[in-house]
């Protein structure tokens, strides 16, 4: 259209008609132009220099002044509710959000934000928003002090452009509500996995200063690998029946192939701190510092802190393969030192104090705010204002939390837009598109009737376990109560033990036996142990089978299919454990048998030699038993005979008593002293007689003569005396016994020729009345 004559002129336009286009053309990038160059970051400031919040006085701030290109408009709850639970199941509500957005082509940016209850999500959520707001829509979420969740389901806000992309913030229901049932936590557990294949950033709120397993858990439910292993488990049948029921037909309904992202989400954790560890002089972000931090806790989480520990929150079998699933599943953040995290701390101030002119920002203590002061973003441009710019004596002087947690809000959202990716989904073997509005509302519109068709979670603890890479403890402790020594419990009831402790038992009761049969006299007290070792063998053998049942169907669940290698191979090395356990207790079942069966063996030989020793003797008592007789028969004839002819039957008494001779001596004398008989020098007893001679021997005799005893005659007269001849008898024989027992003597001294004593004459009897007595 351009005339063909002037051709300078024509140059001319051309050139301009070029400079028009690209100021044009360059006109959406100056805000990225902005942030590129640093223009709108936070500038540094001197807080040191502030006044004491003390010192401020009390002024009422005009919230409602707001500027109407900065104003928040919310249409309300059920516009900005994308998703709510019914029963357990996930509901996309109508008329949204998402469907006012499906038809839209540019990418979009998801940041999501979760956490547990009373963290303060939904107040992060809402200031993040006026950070970010460059247009005249965006959100409110409503935030209050309240134990139970005041966000229900999912919200979220209008998309909005931030530095030349487009951002939506969503707010999630926080977790661990008490009084939800199992299959609420399963549906939010669930929305959770089904967001990791869409969302570009994680904000994880906590209200801790340090990372623990009170946080990593719920990251677990973020993992592209939990929803991976979620929809493995859904019942197509029960999916295309939801589809029939919505109407949906032919297109639509080939969608059960698998859709799938092809990057990864960013991880960011929103920590607590006090405001005086957040920033520097100049109320800019320590970040040196809080990268140091993200590498201890990344050290402890993934066990490189202490290496040597083998227990605690240092094991590096505990938590390992948790850290390998983060690594796969986050966008990875690279620190100086070349290491690689894959995720952030960001922390934000505690907001436990009343300061400024308004003293509204203890928001431990009460609402953090309303929609009337939200509005218009005043509260958030109230904490960057002089109002808050004041020092708390907090650790010897801080900076008042509202102007850090408005520095921290504003470093925030631009260390977002530097490294929140766009995601990327693929549909079956289709190309990758990035995530647009038309998308992002077949996604969730398809994926929670995915969700809904999983079903209830078989373990939501277990679930939580796995997703912390402890199937390896799950699997074990299933094995140890089938072929270890752990009892399997339903509250106090055991249900099976295991069956090494089974043959423990057996084994002791077998060694107790034994013991038994060692003490025992009698070899029926002898077990016979032959059952032992096949009983073992049957029992393990039984069990083992039980077990590889139990092992194909753990392994076949879909939930364990992120961890199947390591957990398999873990499984492997302890079930190789307990049966080599195994051949040592079926070695010492056979040993027990063998020393039972020796045990027996030696009583029965004992028993074989006393039986032996008993026939033996009676053999020979029946061969020798009337020699025994006969010879008892004729030594007690022999003793009696001696016993007659002696005696001497009292000397053979008063021998058998010499042991107690004293005290019979003594005895005997003192009752016997005083009646006894006059005795010769020979012991022999004599008696007086009248007229009795003494003895004379003849001449030449070599008996010496006995001296006479002499006697004492009884008093009184005496009328009677013996006979002559009656005397001379009696003296005879006196004087013969006295020869005999001289030569008794004689033999027992030795002597060759005793010479006797000479008998003392005899002393003349009294009369013939003592005589007579005598």
């Amino acid at each position: 259209s351009i005339p063909s004559g002037n051709w300078h002129f024509n140059l001319v336009l051309l050139q301009r008609e070029w400079q028009i286009r690209m100021v044009h053309r360059a006109i959406p990038l100056l805000p990225l132009l902005a942030i590129l160059i640093g223009a709108d970051r936070p500038q540094p400031q001197e807080w040191r220099s502030w006044q004491k919040c003390s010192e401020l006085e009390n002024q009422k701030h005009p919230w409602h002044e707001g500027t109407p290109e900065r104003q928040l408009r919310s249409k309300g709850e059920d516009f900005h509710k994308l998703i709510s639970f019914d029963n357990g199941k996930l509901v996309v509500n109508e008329d949204t959000v998402l469907h006012e957005i499906k038809e839209t082509t540019e990418p979009i940016n998801v940041i999501v934000v979760y956490g547990h209850l009373r963290t303060g999500k939904s107040t992060v959520a809402s200031l993040m928003s006026c950070a970010m707001i460059d247009s005249k829509e965006g959100m409110f979420f409503p935030a209050r002090k309240s134990e139970d969740s005041v966000t229900d389901g999912l919200w979220a806000s209008m998309p909005f452009m931030f530095g030349g992309k487009q951002y939506m913030i969503m707010d999630l229901q926080g977790l661990g509500e008490s009084g939800e049932s199992k299959a609420h936590e399963d549906a939010l557990t669930k929305m959770i996995a089904m967001l990791s294949e869409v969302a570009s950033v994680f904000m994880y709120v906590t209200q801790n200063p340090r990372l623990s397993d009170f946080e990593y858990i719920p990251v677990g439910h973020a993992l592209q690998d939990t929803r991976d292993n979620l929809i493995t488990r859904f019942n197509e049948d029960e999916f295309r029946k939801a589809q029939e029921l919505r109407g949906k037909k032919g297109q639509e309904e080939l969608k059960t192939e698998k859709v799938k992202s092809t990057n990864h989400a960013a991880l960011v954790f929103l920590t607590r701190e006090d405001a005086y560890e957040i920033v520097d002089d100049h109320l800019m972000f320590k970040e040196a510092d809080y990268d140091a931090k993200a590498q201890r806790s990344w050290n402890k989480l993934y066990g490189l802190e202490d290496s040597s520990k083998t227990g605690g929150d240092n094991d590096v079998k505990k938590h390992h393969h948790f850290a390998e699933l983060m690594l796969t599943n986050f966008m990875n953040h690279s620190l100086g030192d070349q290491s690689t995290l894959p995720f952030r701390i960001l922390p934000l101030p505690a907001m436990s104090e009343s300061v400024g002119t308004l003293g509204e920002y203890n928001w431990r203590a009460g609402d953090p705010f309303t929609q009337e002061i939200h509005e218009n973003c005043q509260l958030y441009d109230h904490m960057g204002g002089r109002d808050v710019q004041c020092k708390v004596p907090t650790n010897g002087g801080s900076p008042a939390p509202p102007a850090v947690y408005r520095a921290m809000l504003d470093t925030l959202v631009y260390k977002i837009h530097d490294f929140a990716p766009q995601r990327e989904l693929s549909w079956g073997q289709g190309q990758a598109l990035p995530i647009t509005g038309q998308t992002l509302y077949e996604f969730i519109d398809y994926g929670v009737e995915q969700m809904n068709a999983v079903g209830p979670l078989p373990e939501t603890e277990l679930w939580r376990k796995i997703m912390e890479g402890a199937c390896t403890e799950v699997i074990h402790e299933k094995m140890s109560w089938y072929l270890g020594r752990e009892k399997e419990k339903n509250g106090e009831k055991t249900i099976r033990v295991g069956i090494l402790k089974q043959i423990d038992d057996d084994l002791t009761e077998a060694q107790n036996k034994i013991d038994k049969c060692k003490k025992a006299e009698d070899i029926k007290e002898c077990e016979d142990l032959t059952y032992l070792a096949p009983k073992v063998k049957d029992r393990w053998t039984q069990r083992r089978e039980e077990w590889d049942e139990v092992e194909a169907y753990f392994f076949t669940q879909p939930q364990y299919k992120a961890v199947y290698n390591d957990c398999l191979r873990n499984a492997s090395e302890r079930k190789s454990q307990y049966h080599t356990e195994y051949g040592e207790k079926y070695q010492r079942a056979i040993s027990a048998f063998n020393d039972m069966k020796s045990k027996k063996q030696e009583k029965e030989i004992l028993a074989l030699e006393d039986k032996l020793k008993k026939a033996e003797f009676d053999a020979w008592w029946e061969k020798n038993w009337w020699r025994l007789m006969l010879c008892a028969v004729i030594g007690m004839v022999v003793l009696i005979y001696v016993c007659r002819f002696t005696g001497q039957v009292h000397k053979c008494v008063s021998l058998a008593c010499s042991p107690c001779g004293v005290i019979c001596g003594y005895l005997l004398g003192s009752s016997v002293a005083r009646n006894a008989r006059p005795r010769a020098p020979s012991g022999l007893e004599m008696q007086s007689r009248s007229g009795v001679q003494p003895y004379l021997p003849p001449t030449g005799s070599a008996l010496a003569p006995v001296a006479p005893i002499p006697f004492a005659a009884p008093p009184g007269p005496t009328s009677y005396e013996l006979p002559t001849e009656t005397q001379q008898r009696l003296a005879n024989l006196e004087v013969m016994m006295m020869k005999m027992h001289a030569n008794v003597e004689a033999g027992e001294g030795g002597g060759p020729n005793p010479q006797p004593a000479a008998p003392s004459q005899p002393s003349q009897p009294a009369g013939p009345v003592a005589a007579e007595k005598k």
